[in-house]
This record gives structure tokens, sequence and C-alpha cells, in this order.
């Protein structure tokens, strides 16, 4: 799955259009032009979705602190949004269809892949009551003639709509009450019945797939009135209801595979639009269509921010010896204070491989040693071992990148990976400044490392296809990437750079273009003089 995703409204960051996620995407930019904004959204989403929490957005959490919403909106005014805009070029996953007997037919007939292109979608954060609350969805498929938004009202998003293609969703609308129940950012809505269970004397709470089919099989019992069998009309549901082809298209099918008279008829009227029925039928289908559609969305791009990785711009410094914890550590700190650990926690293969992969980027191996409940790090080349804090403090901060673009070739697939996905696993690491304290040459190098893990990401024995964002004033860094592609070690539509500009520090807003190479590694749509002082 490609991804494009940009946010509104942010900080100096009042409008951009989507970016592609790239194989490797570098971000540049003068201090204060909204760089570090953008890409620390990145983690910001994600300690968002993985963090317990009573709000969509969690602006100060584990990985990036933006403050509260008031801090992190540009306009302050509480009727502004913040807004996350994403556009999924290929989309792939499986209907999840929930256990009730409404649904039992579904499960027989439908067909479980979903699949869908060209989908773009926004997410509105807004303020309300002193709380950050989700406000509205908007989702649109050019390809299916689709458009939904789902719009909530109040704290706890109790009052919603749902629009389809502009019409109001009649059958919702006046049986259902639209209701936000997750902090989820990316959950979907839920429909509770606006009359109580004269059982149980509580609003029944329905999946959209449960509460869809009830609707459509009450219009079309009403339409098609002749047939009793409620098996019929199920599996005529079902049918209804399966597949990826708009409802458009696929009257000739329901045709074909009725086996009632009276069935045929009634997908011959609906096809030619001559039913009075056709609006709110299609309606219904188009509204299951959305829903189904933000699910695999909601699927794809929570798994999508589960494997981002930080690496912020202030690494801790190496120390000469650091406590013998003995802990399993699974992923690098932003700041990097875990790296002895997680270097003591990989089994002697792994430390072997990730010593030769450093070797061949900077020519030195890495070495462990442990020594009555103590643990050092060591720089070796050939004979000779050094501890990392006697060769300069550099080092101490490119080995947590350089770990972090190994190990994410390396890392085993985690729990969060749903068992029905269709999608390969996607680890996107995200960094600030990884050439901090380098030797431009050693900056240059910062590229063959990234090429090189991408490239590794993409053979067949690798668990994870690998994405690098960094942002960075590196000039030498830009080159190489340039020389690489010029040298056939890298496809140039593997790489893009995206140039934030402003005209002052603080107050006007910024403007995001692209750059990218041509084949022969010159840059195309590049700042004339973008990194001199005069510009």
């Amino acid at each position: 799955m490609r991804i494009s995703y940009s946010i509104q409204n942010i900080r100096r960051l009042a409008y951009m259009k989507p970016v592609e996620i790239r194989p490797i995407t570098v971000l540049v930019g003068r201090n204060s032009a909204g760089k570090s904004t953008f890409l620390r959204s990145l983690p910001l989403i994600r300690q968002s979705i993985e963090t317990r929490t009573s709000a969509p957005i969690l602006w100060f959490g584990d990985y990036v602190d933006f403050g509260d919403f008031k801090t992190a909106v540009s306009d302050e005014s509480s009727d502004k949004n913040a807004i996350f805009s994403f556009r999924i070029d290929t989309l792939e996953g499986r209907d999840r269809l929930p256990v009730s007997p409404m649904v039992n037919y579904m499960l027989r007939y439908r067909n479980n892949k979903i699949t869908s292109s060209g989908i773009e979608i926004d997410y509105f954060i807004g303020y309300e009551s002193g709380n950050t609350v989700l406000k509205r969805i908007k989702l649109s498929v050019p390809n299916e003639d689709l458009d939904c938004d789902i719009s909530y009202r109040g704290r706890a998003g109790t009052g919603g709509s749902v629009l389809v293609n502009g019409r109001s969703v009649e059958a919702i609308s006046s049986n259902y009450e639209i209701i936000n129940s997750s902090s989820n950012f990316f959950s979907l809505p839920t429909l509770a019945t606006k009359n109580k269970d004269s059982a149980s004397n509580a609003r029944r709470r329905n999946s959209y797939q449960e509460a869809l089919v009830i609707e459509l099989e009450k219009l079309v019992r009403r339409d098609v009135s002749r047939i009793s069998s409620n098996d019929t009309f199920r599996i005529e549901v079902a049918n209804i209801f399966s597949g990826n082809l708009p409802i458009e298209e696929k009257f000739d099918f329901l045709r074909k595979e009725s086996g009632t008279q009276s069935f045929r008829k009634y997908y011959s009227a609906l096809a030619m639009r001559d039913h009075s029925s056709f609006l709110e039928f299609i309606t219904i289908q188009k509204t299951y269509r959305a829903l189904q559609l933000l699910d695999a969305i909601s699927d794809n791009l929570s798994s999508f921010f589960q494997g981002i990785s930080y690496l912020g711009p202030a690494r801790a410094a190496g120390e000469r010896y650091y406590r013998k914890q003995e802990l399993e550590v699974s992923e690098i700190l932003p700041n990097g204070s875990n790296f002895p650990m997680f270097l003591d926690s990989l089994s002697n293969n792994q430390k072997k491989d990730f010593s030769s992969w450093v070797e061949k980027q900077f020519g030195y191996g890495v070495e462990l040693k442990s020594f009555e409940g103590h643990i050092s790090i060591n720089l070796r080349a050939g004979n000779k071992s050094v501890n990392v804090t006697d060769t300069g403090y550099g080092v101490s901060q490119i080995l947590p990148v350089l770990a972090s673009v190994w190990w994410s070739t390396q890392r085993p697939p985690d729990r969060w990976l749903r068992p029905n996905s269709l999608r390969r696993n996607e680890r996107t690491i995200v960094i600030e400044q990884p050439e901090l304290h380098l030797h431009p040459a050693h900056q240059a190098k910062l590229a063959d490392v990234f090429s090189k893990g991408v490239a590794l990401g993409r053979r067949d024995s690798s668990p994870n296809r690998v994405n690098i964002i960094c942002e960075t004033h590196s000039e030498a860094l830009i080159n190489r990437l340039g020389e690489l592609i010029e040298l056939g070690s890298l496809n140039n539509d593997d790489v893009q750079i995206v140039i934030f500009s402003a005209p002052d520090d603080i107050n006007s807003p910024t403007e995001v273009s692209l750059a990218k190479f041509d084949k022969n590694g010159a840059l195309d749509n590049w700042p004339f003089g973008f990194f001199n002082y005069s510009r």
C-alpha cells in the first residue's frame, strides 16, 4: 500500500497537499519552516492510537510533545480543525463481519476480499468543551462515484449524521443515532437504535453491517412482496452487499444470480432507474460500501502507523559502561537511551550481523563486552577495539540510526498485525537530523545506509518493507543520493525531496513543494541557492 499524507492547520502548516510516502523521503527547509512539525505528526498519530486515551489525538505522549490543541492548531479559535489527510492508491483488506444471525448469510455468500483505488480520506480534529474530539470524517472514492461525509456533534459525538453522495441516509437517520463511541483516531461510527429494546429497556448498538442488512431487507421486502421465504430475501441481500463492484455495475450479475422471477424484474427496474425505491436502494448500498472501505482503511492505516519508529534530533551521549538489565528490547527509544540494552537483547548471530552491517558502511564493527554486571560498547577495526566514548561524540549519535535501519529489515512481525491482513508488513523510520555531529563525508554515507536498508527490505527473505523519512540540513546527504541514482544503485522513483519554505521565521504560513531526481541523479524543481544564507 502506497499512501500520501498531509496535515493542515497545525502550527505553521496551514495547508499542504498530501505527500507520498516513498521508500526515501527527505524533508528540507530553514529552521521553523514546518518540516519537524510534519515529521513529528507521524509518531504523534502512533502515540495516539496505541495509548488508551479519551481523545483521538494525544498531543503529549511518549514520542512527541505538541502541547495541547490550542498550542498545536494554527488558529487558536475553537472552531478551527486540525486536518489529517490521506490518499491511498490501492487498498486491499478483508471484510471482517461480526457473528450475528442477521449476517450469517453474508458469511456464506460474501466475497471476503476488499479492494479499491484512488481513495481520499480526511479526519477533522476539533476542540469542544475543553477536549480534543473527532469532528468529521470525509471519504471520497472517485473511481466508484462515492462520497461519504460523517459528522459528529457534542463532546461524546452522540449527535452525528451521515451523508452519502450529498444525500442523507434516511434508513439510518430515521432509526439510529450516529455515535462516536471510541477515542481511536481511525474508529468507525456506532449505530444505536433510537427506540429502546423492550426486554432490556436499553438502546441496542449495532455494527454497520447488521444495521444496513436489516434496513435493506426491510426495503426489499416492501418492494418484492410476493415472496415470503426469509432465506430468499437474505440470500438476495447477501448478494447485493458482496463483492467490490459499484452497485450500478452489479445489476446484471444480480439478475443472473437470482432464482426468482420477481427479483429479476426488480433488478431490471432498478437498473433502468425505473423504480420508486432506486435512490433509497442505492444510498443504502453505497453507505454499506463506504463504511466497509472505512473499516479496511482503519485496519491498513493503524498497521502503518504502528510500524512507525522515531528517532529525535538529540540522542543520548555514549557512556563508558552501562548496568546490565537483561531486558528484551524490541525498539530503540526516540532519544536512543536504550540502545545498549537493545544490543544486549540481540542474539549472537544478530549481533554479528549488525556489526557486519555497520562495518560495510563505516569501516568498523560494533561489539558488546560484558563483565561484572556491566556492559560496554566498543568499535572494532582489525585487531583494535576501542570504547565508543573514546571515538568522538558523532559515533554515539549515529549508532542508533544505523541500528534502526538495520533492525527494520530484520524485525519479526508484531502482535498487532492482523492475521487476515492482505498487506505486507511495513516499517517506516522517522528520523530528525541523522547527520548530527557527523563530518560531511560521513553524512554522505548515510545515503548509502538508507539505500541499502530499502534494498534489504525488498528481498523476499525480509519480513518488512522499509521506508525512511528524514529531516536534514545536510547538503552532502542529498548530493550522495543523486550520485547513487547516477550509479544505478538507487531508483530515482524511490526518492523525493520535500521542501518547506516560509518568508520569515515565525508568522507567515509555509509553502510545501517537491523536488525529484531524474534518472541521471539531477534534481528537478530544486530552488536555486537553497543552502545559501542570502536566499
